[in-house]
């Protein structure tokens, strides 16, 4: 995320720029500085905000988010707001704007999303239209991430992914996110993972976790991943969800483990107590499998 010292400069020039429209093109960290900079001039929303339009060229979703993040620079920490009042007013998704976005900043933002929408899926406060969204998000990523990474030119896949990232966000304000987050916050702000990376190490792990716990909820994300499932005990099924997003990560070229971000095996204890809560000893867990 954008240093908040940037972010404040960049205010400053808006306000006696005068501008009545901002625009962010990019991924996560123009957008959400541009929600940053719009919350800031209007006085934490006292006066009327400017109108911010948002063309994303990733797939981390950030165009849908009410959450917005930034580096605090002294403490080496992400930090941010919460606000439904910065999602931005209008949303452009044109595939062919996405064509320069590097390969692997499209793809790991892809997984990105499909954490958003697997984590929707097994919230224990999951829903019906959750659901509904969050597993045609999966099973859109899983039939045209790779195709869009190995192709980019075709824009119909891409549009696909971009659909599926919206459809993604469905459930991080209604359900709630789960321990791959939790773990991706963490280490993507001390380490300067981006969150697309942070997703790679931890999402297929978490699921194996869940796996045991909620097997039912994890068939129902294997069978959007295009698994054939018929016959099939759950408890194998919900396994060979986790095994599809490893699957996926791979064949993207995006697998590594958290050593190969600086990160030592001293460094996990207070990864999982800075995670928190009840899920410092799983989070400890996932980060022993995954270092």
């Amino acid at each position: 995320h954008a240093p908040m010292s940037r972010i404040r400069q960049a205010a400053t020039a808006v306000g006696e720029s005068k501008a009545d429209t901002l625009i962010s093109l990019g991924g996560g960290s123009p957008i959400d500085s541009t929600k940053i900079i719009v919350k800031e001039l209007s006085q934490d929303f006292r006066r009327p905000a400017i109108p911010h339009i948002a063309v994303p060229t990733t797939l981390s979703a950030a165009e849908f988010s009410h959450i917005a993040g930034m580096t605090d620079e002294k403490l080496n920490r992400k930090t941010g707001f919460r606000d439904l009042r910065m999602v931005p007013r209008s949303v452009f998704l044109d595939p062919e704007l996405t064509l320069p976005t590097p390969g692997w900043l499209w793809a790991s933002s892809g997984i990105r999303s499909l954490d958003h929408a697997v984590e929707a899926v097994y919230s224990p406060n999951h829903q019906s239209y959750v659901d509904t969204l969050a597993l045609e998000a999966i099973r859109l990523l899983f039939q045209n991430l790779k195709l869009s990474t190995g192709d980019p030119a075709d824009l119909k896949s891409r549009l696909r992914c971009q659909l599926a990232a919206w459809m993604s966000f469905a459930g991080v304000v209604s359900v709630g996110t789960g321990l791959s987050h939790s773990i991706g916050r963490v280490i993507g702000a001390t380490w300067n993972i981006p969150h697309g990376i942070t997703s790679c190490l931890t999402l297929s792990e978490v699921m194996r976790m869940e796996a045991k716990r909620n097997p039912e909820r994890l068939a129902l994300i294997a069978r959007a991943e295009g698994k054939n499932t018929e016959g099939v005990h759950v408890d194998k099924v919900a396994l060979e969800a986790a095994d599809g997003v490893a699957d996926l990560v791979r064949g993207l070229g995006l697998f590594k483990r958290l050593r190969d971000y600086g990160i030592t095996k001293d460094d996990l204890p207070k990864i999982a107590r800075d995670v928190g809560g009840r899920e410092s000893a799983d989070a400890l867990e996932i980060l022993e499998r995954i270092w």
